[in-house]
């Protein structure tokens, strides 16, 4: 990974730490070379798939981030990428895909239709088709995250927002052979809350709706693996309304002088929600910045507050 990546900042947030009574760290994916912790995953599957010797097209599903980390990863490597997105995908997002040479096939109302369509399209080819967050390489590049925090502060609480639930997941896995496992606490939109739904149905559901600012947590469903993941090793889920990520945006920008996405912004919105959540040192993952024109326009306008 660090041939391709180098480890993002953990930073002490002296304006949370000072008004929460404790360490507070943000884990600043909004650093990566494409702005997300999407690329971490996307390098870890693209360097899998050099060792098996393919080198031909792949196909992937996404509202975004992963869209483009594989985008990213695709032009590093000289591998056409498809990329199958929701209509209504963030156009900004959409436009970095491109200039990293991905092919765009627009189409479904959200994620769970594009992903239908990405891997009837990939069988048919006969390409690779890269999951989002249920493929272990995925989740194990995903959880590099873990490691490098393991090595750079003594953390008590990691809190990360939840979409398919290979990042909490992949995190959570990287700190199992540790003798101090940090508790794990997820974050999801109330109008996208699939993981919950699923711990409490025992099996991933699939929702009947799904909506959210936070397209980078979106999925309607998440997998078998990532359940599995979150029943063995994360310790809560909470959700919270779209209103509630505002605040948190709203600091990000103003006080911390960062630019990040609803998804990145869901960590700190927990907090702001419920100041006792965790315990010892908390580390936030920020885990992206690529926001949409709307909603930043939005947040400048104070509209959101």
């Amino acid at each position: 990974m660090r041939a391709v990546l180098q480890p993002t900042p953990l930073e002490l947030s002296r304006h949370l730490s000072r008004a929460y009574g404790r360490p507070i760290y943000l884990k600043l994916e909004v650093f990566q070379p494409i702005r997300t912790f999407k690329i971490r995953g996307a390098v870890s599957r693209f360097s899998g798939l050099a060792r098996s010797g393919h080198h031909g097209p792949v196909v992937t599903a996404s509202a975004g981030n992963h869209g483009l980390a594989v985008a990213w990863c695709g032009d590093r490597w000289g591998y056409p990428v498809h990329v199958f997105a929701p209509e209504g995908a963030n156009p900004a997002k959409l436009d970095a895909i491109r200039l990293y040479g991905g092919q765009i096939h627009l189409g479904g109302a959200g994620y769970d239709q594009a992903a239908a369509a990405a891997i009837a399209f990939a069988k048919e080819q006969g390409w690779p088709f890269i999951h989002g967050f249920d493929d272990p390489e995925i989740i194990a590049g995903q959880g590099t995250i873990g490691v490098e925090m393991a090595a750079q502060a003594d953390i008590g609480t990691v809190i990360a927002g939840v979409g398919g639930g290979g990042l909490l997941g992949g995190i959570a896995a990287s700190y199992a052979t540790k003798r101090r496992r940090p508790q794990m606490i997820g974050v999801e939109p109330t109008g996208a809350a699939s993981m919950q739904a699923a711990l409490k149905a025992g099996h991933p559901v699939a929702l009947q709706q799904v909506s959210t600012i936070a397209d980078g947590l979106a999925p309607g469903q998440v997998s078998a693996r990532t359940l599995r993941l979150f029943q063995a090793s994360v310790d809560q889920v909470i959700t919270l309304p779209d209103d509630a990520l505002w605040p948190a945006l709203t600091h990000f920008l103003a006080v911390e002088h960062l630019v990040v996405e609803p998804s990145g912004a869901a960590p700190l919105a927990a907090l702001i929600a419920q100041p006792d959540l965790g315990s010892g040192a908390l580390a936030l993952i920020v885990s992206g910045g690529n926001i949409a024109p709307a909603v930043l326009e939005r947040l400048e306008s104070g509209a959101g507050r």
